[in-house]
Order: structure tokens, then C-alpha cells, then sequence
């Protein structure tokens, strides 16, 4: 998009900040056997960056076929070409060899951007055949978009699966199949642009609201309480769309909180314009030797402490993201080469 939406940059921002909490709480610190914050905030984060991404990057019924492949082909070059040049220097800083980083079901932490224009590519193949070639309307079009993000999902849950008898964790880990589960939610963003109208005032109903906030609840309580991996699968379905609708709905209701004349709003938007420099960097600058204060949580587990222990760490790590950032965009053959700069969203 040219034009940006300021709160759906805020947002993304926030998610942005998220992540990285998640990183601090898994790789810093450590902590894996108590309840955790992070943990709620992961179950909703992926559904809702893949829903923004599908939410801005929705094609109107008169682009042409060259103008939807070149934009397909504009994501290849901004985003998975910096990423895999991120990727090997990583692996290289970390000492994984190119086997084990390329059979790493998450790219040694670089999955997203890597998987994110493959969905830019399977969304412009069903927007060919379907608006295209087939003249479904709208609303065929996005029950069948949706339709067809369930079957991923559901598809490549099974792959992964122990219960699958030729399941093949060689070839899982290359493809990062389990990942692909995601497009469901970049499905259902197209969809919601697609009606943004109605969409935007259900985010304003507060029946629609409190139920979705209640199912969002009842999910994670099941999901922590019963760890079959199946059933828990089929929970990230709900607890997905529901907590991505949640976090939209909010910032929706609450844009005028999250413009550029607000603090807060300015420095979300700043981050969110600024997410795939931070996804890029921060896993360069995460610290790793924290594995003391993951220790103390596992023998005293405090929640809310290592929420805002993980925060404080996680804001750091931003911040430095954002002045590496910006000093290498002083560049601007860095900034092309790194961060796709010459290459605007569209």
C-alpha cells in the first residue's frame, strides 16, 4: 500500500515487540516449564502478522495478471532475498553449517520472511484461477480462499503429524511445512479487506467483541490444560482468529490513541514501518547468557515479573535493532542490498 494505515502499523509494531519477547523468553532466558505470558501472546502473534499481510496485500478484480505477478515477484526481492542474506550471515556468526541451517524447520529463526512471499505466491495462483480465470465473485471467492487456507492448515498439520505413516521429517524440516499452516490466516485478511466495510463494524460490535474474547479465553485454557498435540492443532484455529480479530478490533476502536501526534502511536508506527529490519536483526543482538534468570523462574515461577523482565530486554534489543537500522540505511546501497529499500510496498 501507498498510502499507509496508521493503526494497522501501530499494531504491527506491537506484534514486532512481541516477538522478540518470545525470543528473549525462549533463548535468553529459557524458560520452559511454567506458565508464561509469552506463551498466551504466541498462540495469537503468527495469525496476526499473516493477517495483516493479507489484510494490506489484497488485489483488486482489475489488476491484471502482469501486475499481480510483478507484485509477487517485488516480495521475492524485498523480502526473501535480504532475509536469506541475513539468514547465512547468522549461520555463519552461530556456526551452523548450510545442511543444518537449510534442515532447520525454522531457518535458525528466519521461517517468516522467508515463507511469507511463498503466500504472496500461493494467494496470486488462486487470485489467476479463481477471479481471474473462473470470474468468481467476492464472496465465492473468498469462501473458497478461506476453504482452500483450512485444507493447508488442516493438510499440513497431518504431514507433521506422528499419526502420519509416511511422514518424512527430512522433507518437513526443508519445506518449514508445519509453517505453511499459517495461510489460513493470510486467507481470512484478504477476505476481511476484501468486505472491509462490514468487517470494520464488527470489529465496533461489542457482541461480536465479548463472544470472540470468550472463546479466545476458553481456547487457551483448553490448549495449556490438555497437551494432545491434535487437539491443540485444532485449538490454535480458534485461538488464532479470535485473538487476531481481538488485537485488530482494539486498535481500531482505539486509532486515535495510535497516531503519529501520540507517543505511543508514533513509536508503535515507527517500529511497525520498521518490522523486517528488527525480524532481520535481532536475532544477531538477542543476548544468551540470561539462562540464570530462566532458572530462577523455573524454581519460582512469577508470570507477571517475567513478563516485564522479558519486556525490558526485548525493548533494548528494538531499540538497537532500530539504530543498527538506521545506520545502515545511511547507505543507500546497504539499504537496497539489506532491507529491499528501492522497492516501495505496493
Amino acid at each position: 500500500m501507498n498510502n499507509r494505515i496508521e493503526y494497522l502499523d501501530a499494531m504491527r509494531g506491537l506484534l514486532m515487540l512481541l516477538v522478540v519477547m518470545w525470543h528473549v523468553k525462549l533463548y535468553s532466558i529459557g524458560v520452559h516449564d511454567t506458565f508464561s505470558f509469552n506463551d498466551v501472546f504466541f498462540l495469537f502473534l503468527m495469525p496476526a502478522f499473516f493477517f495483516i499481510s493479507g489484510f494490506v496485500g489484497r488485489r483488486k478484480e482489475e489488476n491484471s495478471a502482469g501486475e499481480v505477478m510483478k507484485w509477487v515477484g517485488l516480495k521475492f526481492l524485498r523480502i526473501l532475498l535480504p532475509t536469506l542474506i541475513f539468514m547465512f550471515l547468522w549461520g555463519f556468526g552461530a556456526r551452523w553449517s548450510i545442511h543444518q541451517l537449510v534442515f532447520d524447520v525454522s531457518k535458525g529463526g528466519f521461517w517468516f520472511t522467508i515463507l511469507l512471499p511463498f503466500y504472496c505466491l500461493i494467494y496470486a495462483l488462486l487470485f489467476l484461477v479463481f477471479k481471474k480465470g473462473l470470474k468468481l465473485g467476492d464472496t465465492a471467492f473468498g469462501i473458497v480462499h478461506v476453504v482452500i487456507g483450512l485444507l493447508i492448515y488442516l493438510g499440513t498439520a497431518f504431514l507433521v503429524s506422528p499419526y502420519n505413516p509416511v511422514r518424512n521429517d527430512a522433507v518437513n524440516s526443508l519445506l518449514s511445512v508445519v509453517h505453511f499452516r499459517y495461510y489460513l490466516f493470510f486467507s481470512l485478511g484478504v477476505t476481511a479487506a476484501t468486505f472491509r466495510e462490514k468487517y470494520l463494524k464488527w470489529c465496533e460490535n461489542a457482541i461480536i467483541n465479548a463472544v470472540l474474547i470468550c472463546l479466545f479465553l476458553v481456547g487457551c485454557g483448553l490448549y495449556f490444560q490438555f497437551p494432545d498435540k491434535l487437539l491443540q492443532t485444532l485449538l490454535l484455529i480458534l485461538i488464532g482468529a479470535a485473538g487476531t480479530h481481538i488485537l485488530f478490533a482494539f486498535f481500531y476502536q482505539y486509532r486515535t490513541h495510535f497516531v503519529k501526534t501520540t507517543f505511543i502511536g508514533k513509536s508503535l508506527q515507527y517500529t511497525g514501518v520498521r518490522t523486517l529490519d528488527i525480524y532481520l536483526l535481532h536475532l544477531f543482538i538477542l543476548p544468551v547468557r540470561l539462562k540464570c534468570i530462566g532458572a530462577f523462574f523455573e524454581a519460582n515461577p512469577n508470570p507477571l515479573i517475567e513478563l516485564v523482565i522479558t519486556l525490558a530486554i526485548a525493548t533494548l534489543v528494538v531499540l538497537g535493532c532500530l539504530l543498527i537500522s538506521k545506520i545502515l540505511r545511511l547507505s543507500d546501497l546497504l539499504a537496497k542490498v539489506l532491507f529491499g529499500k528501492v522497492l516501495r510496498e505496493s
